[in-house]
Formats: C-alpha cells, structure tokens, sequence
C-alpha cells in the first residue's frame, strides 16, 4: 500500500515544490504473505541529509525485508529542507522533520491499538491500510532510521511528545481522547540506528564541508543553538516517558559519510540512561555493532549482511 497520506498538522506549505509539502509527507506499508500476530512492524526513516530521498525510493528496502525476512515496513516520508528555487532559503527545519514523522508513528500506533473508527478518514487506500494495522500485534513494533533518520529515530525516543501530541490530536473527537503515554509507549519495542548522525556539532567539526552543504539548510545558523537543540545527544532525557524499548546500533567500517564517532556519542548517552534512568530502563538491551559491515553508507542498505543483522535482532527481540 503506497502513498498513504499522513499530515502533521502543519497546513502551510512554504512554495510550490513538492517536497515542501503534502506529496513528502506519506508512508508505503509493505506486509508479508501470512503476516500474523507474531510478525514485526519495522517503521523505517529514510536518510539524504534531509534534503533528498521519499519512501518510493526504498522499495527494495521494504521488498526485503517483508518477502525474505518475515519483516513488516512501513516506510515513513517527511518533508525536506531544500532550497527555494533560485534563493538562497531553505523554509524547512528541524524540527519539522520529526513532526512529520512523529506524525506518521502516531497513525501507525494509533490504527494498531484502535479500531478502524479511530482513524477514519474516507481515504481508501490509508483506510485499508489503518485495517490491516488492527489486526497486527501491538508488542511488535520496531523504528529504524538510516544516517539522518537514524537522527529522527532518536528524537523518538528521546522525547515522545514528537509522537504523542500528534496522536491526541488524532484521536481528539474519539473515546480516546485522553490517551496518556503510558498506553502506548511500551508499544515499541526496539531503536536501531544504522550509519546514525547523533551529535551535529561533532558531525561538522569532523566534516566542515556539511555546514554549507546540508546543516544549515536543515537547522540554521550555530549561532542560534539550534545544532545542539537539534543533537539528540545534547538533550536531557524525559525519562519519565521513555520507552524501556531495546537499541541496536550499526555503524559499517566502510561507511565514508559517517564516521564512527557519531555512533560511539548515542551509545554513549543510551549507557548513561540505562544506567541512571530508572522505570525499568536499565533493563532493556542495548547492542552495539560497528565491525561486522564494510558497505559504505548508501550501500548499507543493499548488502545482504544488514537484511540479515537487523532482521536476526529484531526476530530475537
């Protein structure tokens, strides 16, 4: 099912380009041949320095993962920081990546937990899809983000109003009105960031040339804080809202975007939170693989040694 249209609430759209908008903001679930109660629901972020790629673009990806590994997908679009045509303006910014895609896990959590009636909208394809989700198992529900997405996956995580305030604004005219994060946030039961951007000052000390080429599209100016209000490592965790979910971190030697000290910073603050969080944090796994991969970054993601890492973890989790 392609194409289904999820809003952020966000109704203003910058310019005409595509990307700005609607046309970015939707999810391609991919289901497996028998898919039962026991099957994971893999919600992947793509990556492209938020300023390039759409779900359309990872159809392998889902093809993958759903056909040979018993893997669910539902791959989650958001809008793009690109520039206006002939200026110098990128009108998107963090955090309007993760409100897109806080939106779209919103959705997704919401057509599992509720019934049909709960996210209606007379759209027929997101309609059937928001069926289908119903009937899958609540307990199995994973979010995975490759190197920018990897960064909205942590976000996630970090703080689950990016997810909760979209789902009460969701389900506002329902009997679910008053849904609190204690409903839904031990729902999911894993994170794995893959070739992951955790730290942006540290990304932009290390690779200069991304401030002008990405960084400041994306978040502005450092002068403003926004790279380190934008730093899922930079932030205090809201631990009482935290899911006590499982954590994979990838990080391939061959990886020539990336380097391994943006996934050594995550593991870094997920020790720290595991150690001192408390609400049952410090019971949950946390796995750390930075030598098994030799892809380089976009590469990852084709190589038949990652299908099988991810979807081993997850199977086992």
């Amino acid at each position: 099912m392609l194409d289904i249209p999820i809003s952020s609430g966000d109704a203003e759209v910058p310019s005409g380009q595509p990307e700005h908008g609607p046309a970015y903001q939707t999810v391609d679930l991919y289901v497996p041949e028998g898919a039962g109660k026991e099957t994971p629901l893999l919600v992947f972020i793509h990556g492209g320095a938020w300023r390039s790629n759409k779900p359309s673009g990872f159809a392998d990806l889902g093809v993958t993962f759903s056909q040979k590994h018993s893997v669910g997908v539902a791959i989650v679009g958001y809008r793009l920081s690109t520039r206006v045509k002939d200026t110098a303006t990128a009108p998107i910014k963090h955090p309007a990546h993760t409100h897109d895609v806080g939106a779209a896990v919103a959705w997704l959590m919401a057509s599992i937990l509720f019934d049909g009636h709960a996210t209606a909208t007379g759209n027929e394809t997101k309609d059937k899809a928001a069926s289908l989700l119903n009937s899958w198992n609540p307990e199995r529900v994973f979010v995975m983000g490759h190197s920018c997405g990897a960064h909205t996956g942590s976000l996630l995580f970090m703080d689950s109003e990016y997810i909760h305030a979209p789902l009460k604004l969701l389900l506002k005219d329902t009997p679910h009105k008053n849904i609190k994060p204690s409903a839904w946030v031990p729902r999911i039961k894993g994170y794995i960031g893959a070739e992951g951007i955790y730290d942006i000052p540290l990304l932009v000390k290390t690779f200069p040339a991304y401030k002008d080429w990405f960084i400041v599209d994306a978040f502005g100016e450092e002068e403003t804080g926004a790279w380190a209000l934008g730093s899922p490592t930079r932030l205090t965790p809201v631990f009482h809202s935290m899911p006590p979910a499982d954590h994979l971190i990838i990080q391939s030697v061959g990886d020539e975007l990336v380097d391994v000290a943006q996934a050594k910073s995550w593991l870094d603050t997920l020790s720290d939170i595991k150690k001192h969080g408390g609400s049952g944090l410090d019971k949950w796994s946390l796995d750390y693989n930075v030598d098994q991969l030799s892809s380089k970054h976009d590469d990852v993601l084709k190589d038949a040694a990652f299908f099988e890492l991810v979807s081993k973890w997850i199977h086992a989790h």
